[in-house]
């Protein structure tokens, strides 16, 4: 009890000091206060105890800190202070990939096995064709969200990739797009091959030292002796473990870095390929190679480019990854076509919707786009049914399930977590048919998510995309 009213007490102080500290004054200001507001509104209502926003304008970065590091032990937030940025860490893979390809290491279009002779998954026709391309848009089309503790060692890439063979196939490789992080294991691993280093030796020699990347970094111990945030989860917030991802997990949302450092790598990304000392770290060419659409999101209007997603609200094509550790949640978005960029870290389970409503306001701020939000409709009997069913991945089923014009989806695990339990399942979400296809959670913590119907080639639904992750749909008894 002692603890919980110290919890709700520094709760209710958060939101009373959760004022922005502004790092560098701008012509923006206006703007950045609208967004603040945002921030501040959000952090009270989700618990979010600390955040850190970041803008790129034209070469001008601003900055703003909202709240604190740690419930349990309170320090303000600061541009200094090191956020995880779980899964925008791909983009850095990415990055030191396309600098493999550059020098003529790596070709992208191999199979993975040229690179890799012992990859396997349980497909032998993936095995076979699955291309170093595939792992970087997650193409692979098996089973992603292999999460194992290969310890510490510079063995846990080769180790953690030797577990995939167990991976079953939910589509074939190269067809669907269905988030992947096991995908990213392997392009780890790729590296290692071709640099005969370690992924972190290399992702440090070759991307984050030379870009000038001076608080960022990626072995748990280097966040020992420097300002850091940790994970918090419910409401109110309380401090969630373990802090480290596990090494196997490095090249799919390693990395750890602090607001500045993000915003100066998003520079290099709406740039020419220099670091901001005018070191050449890609070519100009090979650098619009990786931002350029590769992977049609087949049900829905996004693509995927090398690590990149791609979308385009109001015709203005934004660049974007998110990323989410054990209660810390990153969102970076590049406008390219108005030398924007909009960063955002923040260190609880609730910060994905306070990340979604910052940026949206962002959007409207600094590019004039608004985003159009899915609204739900009602449809056809035939077109609710089309869904009803079983829809299935090797770690969980989602059944959809009809009560006259209603739908609802439940998430139900068919395999056990790390600690030998199998979670149990979820209560039915309400869903609808929604506005350009598919369907909508219609309430909760989800609603207004959209859950993607990916065709086959006959125009039927093969495949359902929820929570990023592709489902396939499992035949009924007759």
């Amino acid at each position: 009890m002692r603890r919980l009213g110290i919890t709700i007490g520094l709760l209710l102080a958060i939101a009373a000091s959760a004022h922005p500290v502004a790092r560098q004054a701008s012509r923006d200001d206006a703007r950045l206060d609208r967004l603040s507001a945002v921030i501040t509104a959000q952090m009270k209502e989700l618990g979010v105890p600390g955040v850190a926003l970041g803008v790129l304008e034209n070469g001008v970065v601003s900055t703003r800190t909202f709240g604190v590091t740690n419930v349990d032990h309170p320090l303000p937030v600061t541009d200094a202070t090191l956020f995880q940025i779980g899964s925008i860490s791909k983009t850095f893979t990415g990055t030191l990939m396309m600098l493999l390809v550059e020098q003529g290491h790596v070709n992208l279009l191999a199979p993975i096995v040229t690179y890799v002779p012992t990859f396997a998954v349980k497909d032998p026709v993936a095995t076979k064709r699955a291309s170093v391309r595939d792992t970087l848009t997650h193409m692979g089309g098996w089973e992603g969200d292999l999460f194992v503790d290969e310890g510490l060692g510079d063995d846990a890439l080769k180790r953690g990739v030797a577990r995939m063979s167990t991976l079953e196939q939910v589509a074939p490789a190269g067809k669907v797009w269905g988030y992947n992080n096991a995908g990213f294991y392997v392009a780890g691993r790729v590296i290692e091959v071709a640099t005969k280093k370690t992924y972190e030796q290399a992702l440090g020699e070759l991307v984050i030292k030379p870009l000038g990347l001076t608080n960022t970094f990626i072995m748990p111990t280097d966040a020992l002796t420097r300002r850091y945030a940790v994970g918090h989860d419910g409401l109110p917030p309380r401090v969630i473990g373990p802090w480290h991802i596990g090494r196997v997990a490095h090249p799919a949302g390693g990395v750890f870095t602090d607001i500045r450092d993000l915003l100066k790598y998003a520079r290099f990304h709406l740039g020419s390929g220099t670091a901001d000392d005018g070191t050449r770290v890609l070519s100009q060419t090979s650098l619009a190679q990786m931002h350029k659409a590769v992977a049609p999101k087949l049900g829905s209007s996004d693509a995927m480019a090398i690590t990149w997603h791609v979308t385009k609200p109001g015709n203005t094509e934004v660049l974007f990854h998110a990323g989410g550790t054990n209660g810390q949640i990153s969102y970076l978005a590049l406008v390219p076509s108005k030398q924007l960029a909009i960063a955002l870290l923040t260190n609880a389970s609730a910060g994905s919707p306070l990340n979604t409503e910052v940026f949206k306001a962002a959007l409207r701020e600094y590019a004039g786009v608004t985003i159009v939000d899915p609204v739900a409709r009602d449809g056809s009997a035939a077109e609710r049914l089309a869904f009803v069913g079983t829809w299935r991945r090797q770690f969980q089923d989602v059944v959809i399930s009809a009560n006259g014009n209603a739908l609802t989806l439940q998430v139900v695990p068919r395999m056990a977590a790390l600690n030998g339990t199998v979670p149990p399942a979820g209560p039915p979400a309400p869903v609808s048919l929604a506005s350009g296809g598919g369907l909508m959670f219609t309430a909760g913590a989800r609603a207004g998510t959209r859950i993607d119907a990916v065709p086959q080639d006959d125009g039927s639904i093969g495949w359902l995309r929820v929570g990023s992750r592709i489902h396939r749909r499992v035949p009924s008894a007759k």
